[in-house]
Parts: C-alpha cells; sequence; structure tokens
C-alpha cells in the first residue's frame, strides 16, 4: 500500500516534475488581466459587460471560470439560465466527488481544480441546484464515528527480519501519517521542481489543458521567506547536508500545510542567510507582521502578511537544525517529535518497520539517489478516510464561493467605474447571487465572508483567501 519513489539522476524530470503545476492558471492570468482594468480606470470608465459579448469571449477561452460566471449570471439577468450557452452540462455531486479523486496522481498530486471549480460554480449559481442540496440534507453525523477504507497492511515487521537499516536524522521528525520527500542537496530539489514544472507546462500544452503555470512552488518559497535564486544556490551547496519536505496532504496549491526541515552545518553562516530572508520577508510589505513565542520549550518566530502570500513559522530546535512551515498546527507536531514534548500519540516515520524496511530495499544516500518521495500506509489511509475528505470537499466548497466573490467583484466594476464597498453591494447590484452568505452559499465550516482589505476579492474567516488558503 505504502508508495516510495527513487529519483535518479535521469528520471528526476519525467517522475515528479510534474507534480509543482497548479491547474488554477486561469485565475491567475484573470487577476493580472483585473489589475490592469483597475489602473485602466485612472483614465477612463470601463465598459460594462453585454451578454453576446461574454459569450463570444467565452467561445474564445471555453475553460475561463470568471467569463462562464458572467455569461451565467447575465443569462439570469435576463431570466434564463445559460448552462447551455456556456458550454457546461449537469454535474452531479457524486461526480464532482469522483473528478476530485481521479485528478490524485504523478500528474496533479500538488494541483488544484479548475474543472472541479466549473462544476461548483455551475451547482452554487443555478438556483435548482441550491434547492436541491437543500432538500436532500440529513441528519448530521460526528466524523469521528466514519470508517475509513480498511486495507491490512504488510507484514512490516517480519520482513524487516530484525534488520537495522540506517535512515535520516530527519525521518526521524517527521509524523508517519505525512508524505516525506528527501533530497540531501537542495539544488537538485530545486532542478527537480524547476525543471519538471518547464516539461509540465509543455506537456499540458500538448494536451489542451492549459499553457501556463500556475507558480505554485514559487508562492511557497515566497511565502515560507526561502530564497532559491542561482547566487543562493552556492550558499545551500556548501551548508545544507539535507533538506525534507512534508505536508499532511498534497493539496499544495490549495492551501496545504509545508514544512521544511534543514540539516546543516556553520551554524553562523546559515543563520545570518536564513534570518536574512526572513527579515527581507517582514520588510517585504507594510502589513506584514512579526512576534515572537514558545512551543514544547523551542523559541521559535512567526511572519505574516493579511492574505497569507508570506506567512512562516521559523525555529532552531538544535544545533544543526532548522524548521520552517507555513502551518502553526504542523510546525507543533515537528517541534513535539523533536523534542519528546507535546502530542505523545505522535509517531515518527524513521520509528516504523514499514520505512525501516523500505530503507533496506533503498538504502539511504546510495549513489543512484538524488531524492526520496514516499507516502507511507498511515498518510494513504487517511488521505482516503472521511476526515480528509470531508475536509477537502468543505475547502473546495468555499474556495469556490470565493472565486465567485472575486467574479462578482470584477463584473461590478466593469459595470460601475469602481471596486464594490461590500458584499451587500454587490447582491445588491445583482453580481452575487441573492442568496448569497446564507443556506449553501455559506462556508460549510462556519467562516464568515467578506471583501478583502484591497475590496477586490473574498475573505473566509476560517478558509482566508482562495489563492492561499488556511490548511
Amino acid at each position: 500500500m505504502a508508495n516510495a519513489l527513487r529519483i535518479g539522476r535521469i528520471v528526476v524530470l519525467a517522475a515528479v516534475g510534474v507534480m509543482t503545476i497548479g491547474s488554477g492558471a486561469i485565475q491567475q492570468l484573470y487577476a493580472q488581466n483585473r489589475s490592469q482594468r483597475s489602473e485602466q480606470q485612472n483614465s477612463e470608465q470601463l465598459q460594462a459587460w453585454t451578454f453576446d459579448d461574454a459569450v463570444r469571449q467565452l467561445q474564445l477561452y471555453p475553460r475561463d471560470t470568471f467569463l462562464q460566471y458572467v455569461v451565467l449570471k447575465l443569462g439570469q439577468r435576463q431570466g434564463f439560465d445559460a448552462t447551455t450557452m456556456a458550454g457546461m452540462g449537469e454535474t452531479s455531486l457524486r461526480e464532482i466527488a469522483n473528478q476530485r479523486r481521479e485528478q490524485v496522481d504523478l500528474f496533479s498530486l500538488f494541483s488544484g481544480a479548475t474543472a472541479v471549480q466549473e462544476s461548483l460554480q455551475l451547482d452554487a449559481m443555478r438556483p435548482g441546484n441550491r434547492g436541491r442540496e437543500l432538500t436532500v440534507r440529513q441528519k448530521s453525523v460526528s466524523v469521528s464515528e466514519l470508517v475509513g477504507p480498511e486495507v491490512e497492511s504488510h507484514p512490516w515487521q517480519e520482513m524487516l527480519a530484525g534488520r537495522t537499516p540506517t535512515v535520516s536524522e530527519l525521518a526521524g521528525y517527521v509524523p508517519d501519517d505525512q508524505y516525506y520527500i528527501r533530497f540531501r542537496s537542495v539544488s537538485r530539489m530545486l532542478d527537480v521542481l524547476d525543471g519538471g514544472d518547464l516539461f509540465a507546462k509543455h506537456l499540458y500544452t500538448q494536451s489542451g489543458v492549459q499553457s501556463f503555470s500556475r507558480q505554485t512552488d514559487q508562492q511557497l518559497r515566497t511565502q515560507l521567506a526561502i530564497e532559491t535564486s542561482q547566487l543562493a544556490r552556492p550558499f545551500y551547496d556548501l551548508v545544507v547536508k539535507e533538506l525534507v519536505m512534508t505536508g499532511g496532504d498534497p493539496f499544495v496549491s490549495e492551501g496545504s500545510d509545508v514544512t521544511l526541515l534543514f540539516r546543516f552545518d556553520q551554524e553562523a553562516l546559515f543563520r545570518s542567510q536564513l534570518d536574512g530572508y526572513l527579515a527581507a520577508a517582514e520588510k517585504s510589505r507594510d502589513d506584514t507582521t512579526r512576534t515572537e513565542g514558545a512551543f514544547a520549550g523551542i523559541p521559535f518566530v512567526h511572519v505574516t502578511s493579511p492574505e497569507r502570500s508570506v506567512h512562516v513559522y521559523s525555529a532552531y530546535p538544535a544545533p544543526g537544525l532548522h524548521v520552517r512551515s507555513n502551518s502553526q498546527v504542523a510546525f507543533q507536531r515537528v517541534l513535539s517529535l523533536i523534542t519528546g514534548r507535546g502530542d505523545q500519540d505522535l509517531v515518527s516515520l524513521a520509528a516504523t518497520d514499514e520505512f525501516r524496511y523500505i530503507r533496506t530495499l533503498m538504502p539511504l544516500d546510495a549513489e543512484e539517489e538524488d531524492g526520496l518521495i514516499y507516502l507511507s500506509d498511515p498518510f494513504i489511509r487517511r488521505l482516503v478516510g472521511p476526515q480528509v475528505k470531508l475536509t477537502e470537499y468543505r475547502r473546495l466548497l468555499c474556495q469556490n464561493h470565493l472565486r465567485i466573490m472575486g467574479h462578482a467583484t470584477a463584473l461590478f466594476q466593469a459595470e460601475q467605474g469602481r471596486l464594490p464597498e461590500s458584499l451587500e453591494e454587490l447582491v445588491k447590484h445583482d453580481c452575487l447571487p441573492n442568496e448569497f452568505g446564507s443556506g449553501p452559499l455559506t462556508c460549510p465550516c462556519g467562516g464568515h465572508y467578506s471583501l478583502s482589505g484591497d475590496h477586490m476579492r473574498g475573505v473566509c474567516t476560517h478558509h482566508g483567501h482562495a489563492d492561499l488558503m488556511i490548511p
């Protein structure tokens, strides 16, 4: 059931690099275009959309969810359902779930889901679908009462047969129910990410899915205040002995937790460089804040911006060891394993017979190994279990509502020549569904919706912003 992928010097691009591709790139392009439209307002009033204009544009860009939204909304204003003209058919909630499950493969493991957004947007926009959702709701059941797939693991202890293979020190700090990506060279990991992104752009263009990347890996580097330019690589090669990336789920482009662990030499040099990156991130925006605290006796620094473009917890739990994470919970889990304090139920990956057996097949630091990606039995069980599935589905619903708010804001700006003051104003001008903020058009986790500080996007108090959701 467990999955291990050794990354060699030849297969690295085809096997792993495509994981960094995001499928929400249309949203990024739309945001750039929207920014350009905002600048244009300084000199002239924007021309409002007409239904015919929107349909013609959608025929040119049929996968653009903003254009789909405009067609659906303008059709509603004229009293008819424009689903067919928008090129979208009926999609049931079961089909949405099936699409989501099918996306978890090597070519989209770390990506979002534009197709799912289309389906959810259609489901949210059509009154008949909203009514249907209300009628099929049943009595709530505690997630703890739900049982996921039960598949018996291999007899790892028997297969290990008393052998004691060498495992990475950092594997001892990674919870056994998280994915594990380990490289002994930062440059090699960056080569995989950068080269794979280029490879996947060509692959996705040829397959007709999309022609550009959402740059999920770059968003993560910015969020974690990590500099990875060509000028920085000699520094990493000089002092970093190994690097591990870990997280609780693979949906990184939607805002998953990501934690980095560095094992390094030359303490003063490493701290000076990495703390410098953190200070630069803190100064990159006026609204970025810095706080200090401690967990399990380990001092840490937290730097964040309102929309989480920068959001990092940083600590040095021991000499030659550095931890960075974009999630407080994930950060504390790792520190608990390092210190032996905190959550006593946590089990490290290195402590499992399963992982030790894999290292008998793939010895640590073998010449042919540049990196290792490992998905343990507990990780896979958790990924296909009810808690992650329900949590991810609710996150997707909320993310779709946040995207709708962004679309409605752009539509309002085109028609009124200014940004909206509130969600209520968007509803008043029929840019949002009348029921928005109530019933099924609310955050399924109880969050409250509002406009962001720049009045251009939606924000949820529970999930945050659509592009970088709270893990």
